[in-house]
């Protein structure tokens, strides 16, 4: 829950570095990103997957002339078979659009996703240069963890019994957006309680 404890900087480490890889300047976040219009989500509906956007604003220096924006997505390990760290695996993507505000069609800038495996930050332009390639972070890694965290969490909820939900969609509301925040909010009780009842905060035995 706090940068280098489990995850990189986002702005300083990842943005700024990969920037100044690519041959462009340092980075002021001031000016950089568009932070009225930062956006959040969830992959996968109620699965505790979290993603982030980041629109940039247009830098004098670039001469790209539709929008670009940056991608985080965090993958926990589901099941951490009794560790009291949990291990987390991201990714982190530049695309440029053509379009305004993310408009299609868009591709991946600055060459290639990066992938860091909670305290290994190793796949990005700067840590290359001293990693060997068979050792880093890679996409095999991240979205193999990213299918078993799926198929843990719908075997997990099946073996619970858990109830479906079948919402109507009314004018004042949309009954499927209901029924996934309802079932994220149990998946997120279940992940932050030990012993199945006892709450928790942070890393075990801190809190």
């Amino acid at each position: 829950d706090c940068s280098d404890n489990g995850l990189p900087r986002v702005q300083q480490y990842v943005m700024n570095l990969t920037a100044v890889a690519s041959g462009e300047p340092g980075i002021d976040m001031a000016s950089y990103i568009n932070f009225t219009e930062i956006a959040d989500g969830l992959a996968g509906g109620h699965l505790p997957i979290v993603m982030f956007y980041f629109p940039i604003i247009k830098q004098n220096f670039s001469t790209f002339g539709g929008s670009r924006y940056w991608s985080m997505m965090a993958v926990p390990v589901a099941d951490m078979e009794g560790s009291r760290e949990q291990s987390v695996w991201f990714r982190f993507q530049e695309l440029i659009c053509a379009g305004p505000n993310k408009q299609p069609p868009c591709k991946l800038h600055q060459g290639t996703p990066q992938y860091y495996d909670t305290y290994w930050y190793s796949y990005s332009p700067v840590t290359k240069n001293w990693i060997r390639p068979e050792t880093m972070a890679n996409a095999s890694g991240f979205y193999s963890n990213l299918l078993i965290h799926k198929h843990y969490w719908d075997r997990e909820l099946e073996s619970e019994g858990m109830m479906q939900l079948d919402l109507p969609n009314m004018n004042s509301t949309n009954g499927t957006w209901l029924a996934l925040q309802a079932k994220h909010a149990i998946v997120r009780s279940m992940i932050s309680r030990d012993d199945t009842w006892h709450p928790r905060y942070g890393v075990l035995p801190g809190y």
